[in-house]
């Protein structure tokens, strides 16, 4: 039905893990991550900044002021368990407020886990937190630290990396591993660069279910030495059946 090329201004959702697991060189490296992501922002790209521990706290609301949200960086502190997946649905809950392509920086070790390490930190589970994501078009890139990555979850179920990789595929994302926090501005600058130029597209769906049931979208392309980079899918409307209702991503 159409296809267009978007040149929307972001709105960014910091989102700082501030647990115990971070302190020391962990939580330099990220508020020095978060300081360098900033340097590539447009002047019309707003950005919030958010911290997770035993809860999620707002440090900055959504603004333009470089300075305000650097000073928020800078005041994050290490302390208590990590909420992972309550900070990644907050976050989306606040982004969805905001206009514009709507995106989430997560900064973390990966981990979701109350400070005494005999429950899971976060009232909301993995796939209530990416759920809440897609529904609100958040898309997901992720800085994991540290050398624990690969090791299992809270349930014992997946690794701290594929978590990562998860939420960063599903959304639309990526994911990066770094191992050395000066090569992040230059990553940085591709991903917000090409976070300003994407192509949408639009179509009108032959299931005239409205079940509001996860769809699952797979896009190619026969250009050569090309990757398509996108959502995973979308959620279908709900109500009475009619006419096949348009899908866009």
């Amino acid at each position: 039905r159409r296809f267009s090329t978007d040149l929307k201004p972001l709105a960014v959702g910091i989102v700082l893990d501030a647990s115990t697991s971070m302190k020391g060189g962990k939580m330099d490296a990220t508020k020095n991550s978060a300081l360098r992501f900033l340097d590539t922002l447009g002047e019309g790209d707003r950005a919030m900044v958010v911290s997770f521990s035993n809860r999620v706290r707002v440090l900055q609301r959504a603004t333009t002021d470089r300075k305000r949200l650097a000073d928020a960086i800078r005041s994050a502190e290490a302390e208590g368990g990590t909420a992972l997946y309550d900070g990644v649905w907050r976050t989306a809950d606040y982004l969805r407020r905001l206009d514009g392509r709507r995106v989430m920086l997560l900064l973390t070790d990966g981990r979701d886990e109350a400070w005494n390490g005999m429950e899971p930190g976060s009232l909301h589970t993995l796939d209530e937190s990416l759920d809440h994501a897609n529904r609100n078009d958040v898309m997901i890139f992720a800085v994991g630290y540290g050398r624990n990555l690969k090791q299992l979850d809270f349930y014992q179920r997946h690794t701290l990396e594929s978590i990562l990789l998860r939420m960063a595929e599903t959304s639309g994302g990526a994911v990066l591993f770094p191992k050395r926090i000066g090569s992040l501005k230059k990553a940085f600058e591709t991903v917000t660069r090409d976070l300003r130029h994407q192509y949408s597209i639009a179509y009108t769906s032959t299931n005239e279910t409205r079940d509001g049931a996860w769809r699952s979208i797979e896009l190619r392309t026969d250009v050569p030495d090309h990757e398509v980079v996108t959502r995973k899918g979308y959620f279908a409307p709900q109500g009475p059946s009619s006419a096949a209702a348009p899908a866009e991503d």
